[in-house]
């Protein structure tokens, strides 16, 4: 997917999406799309893409930033391999390995035997396999930690401090929600929530505007290997018409049975990022599978 990013603001108050250039959407930084495209920005390419109706003096002044992608058909996908189903006497050759295979982020699957009934990963292990969390040529890969814990705020400052990117945590382990999201991005990372297949989704009502990525449970928390909870699918669209109407850059995530035979209907029903665990780690040809959930997405 190829995206213009540009700067735009009318009068007092900056002008809806919608109202711009039809299907508008914005770019992560994560993505590495801001800093391949930057080169382009410039009076000249505001005014071929908006058109001489504008000021751009109001343009400059107000500074709101919006993306408008040229192809609404073919979104960017990411796909997350959970290393929850990696081989944990070799983690670190893991990540390199599905990395090179096309994997997109590293899914770290955090649980406290509290919260979900098993233990996984700490802190320190994240911070060791930072370091391989790179692409072959040296880009550094995001890593997508998921909090099955409670309490989160300890945890999840632990976890931004050893590297992670992107922090989620379920609403229902967290007393105060908000204070939860904004301690999380008081250390650099992004916030994301999480829901189990069966939580409402009442609370992005309030917090929905400080999100970064927001994470389905597509089977119940606790152990890898589950197969897909097709209400799941209900569940997306209706995220997917949040995210839309808030206008924000959120990544909409599911984690659960996601397989190379499914992952086109979840990504129809709205997701564009995607959680794969056994389908990958417990197949012997890891770029095998990646690329055929990338063909099917693309189909």
């Amino acid at each position: 997917m190829h995206f213009l990013l540009f700067l735009v603001g009318v009068g007092d108050q900056p002008v809806a999406c919608n109202q711009l250039c039809g299907y508008l959407t914005r770019v992560g930084d994560g993505d590495g799309v801001r800093k391949a495209i930057d080169p382009l920005l410039g009076d000249g390419l505001l005014r071929l893409v908006l058109g001489e109706r504008f000021n751009l003096k109001l343009i400059h002044r107000h500074m709101a930033i919006v993306t408008a992608t040229i192809d609404p058909m073919n979104p960017t996908y990411r796909i997350a391999p959970s290393i929850l189903s990696a081989d944990f006497a070799r983690l670190g050759e893991e990540v390199r390995t599905v990395i090179a295979s096309g994997a997109d982020w590293i899914h770290f699957d955090v649980m406290d035997n509290h919260y979900v009934p098993n233990l996984t990963f700490g802190p320190m292990i994240c911070q060791a396999l930072k370091p391989h969390a790179v692409t072959p040529d040296g880009k550094p890969v995001p890593i997508d930690v998921h909090l099955m814990v409670q309490p989160v705020d300890e945890l999840a400052s632990a976890f931004a401090k050893a590297g992670a990117d992107y922090i989620s945590f379920h609403p229902d382990a967290s007393a105060h929600v908000h204070r939860s999201i904004q301690n999380i991005k008081s250390h650099g990372a992004k916030a994301g929530l999480t829901f189990n297949p069966a939580m409402p989704l009442d609370v992005l009502d309030w917090v929905i505007e400080d999100l970064d990525l927001i994470l389905l449970m597509s089977v119940n928390p606790g152990f890898g290997g589950q197969s897909f909870i097709d209400s799941t699918l209900r569940k997306i669209e209706a995220v997917r018409k949040r995210i839309d109407a808030s206008g924000k850059d959120i990544r909409l995530e599911v984690d659960g049975g996601i397989k190379e035979n499914n992952i086109r209907a979840v990504a129809n029903a709205g997701a564009d990022t995607f959680v794969a665990g056994s389908a990958i780690f417990g197949k012997p040809d890891y770029k095998a599978v990646i690329d055929q959930m990338r063909a099917n997405l693309a189909a």
